[in-house]
């Protein structure tokens, strides 16, 4: 990746790919989690955490913008996570078994 400007929005693209990745396969995790399948949970998590160190990683190796632009990018994708997420309705968290 480059740097400066365009090293930045390089980094946006990317971390918000990783991102949409990252937190939407969390979901995956907690149904295993409640299926009972213990080891499959901990190892998708393990993917889900290695892979997005790495596209860190790299970003950082690329430079400050890069890195900066990432961060920006998995923020921005957590965000949109949750927002397709239902709301509960009487102020508590909602439950992971909600379609």
């Amino acid at each position: 990746m480059a740097g400066g400007a365009a090293g930045a929005v390089a980094g946006l693209v990317a971390g918000l790919a990783g991102g949409l990745a990252h937190f939407g396969s969390l979901h995956a995790v907690v149904r295993r989690l409640q299926r009972g399948a213990t080891a499959g949970a901990l190892a998708l998590q393990g993917v889900r955490l290695a892979l997005t160190g790495a596209l860190l990683f790299a970003c950082a190796k690329a430079g400050a913008a890069p890195l900066l632009g990432a961060g920006a990018g998995l923020l921005a994708a957590r965000a949109v996570v949750l927002r397709r997420l239902p709301r509960p309705r009487d102020g508590r968290a909602a439950r992971a078994d909600t379609p």
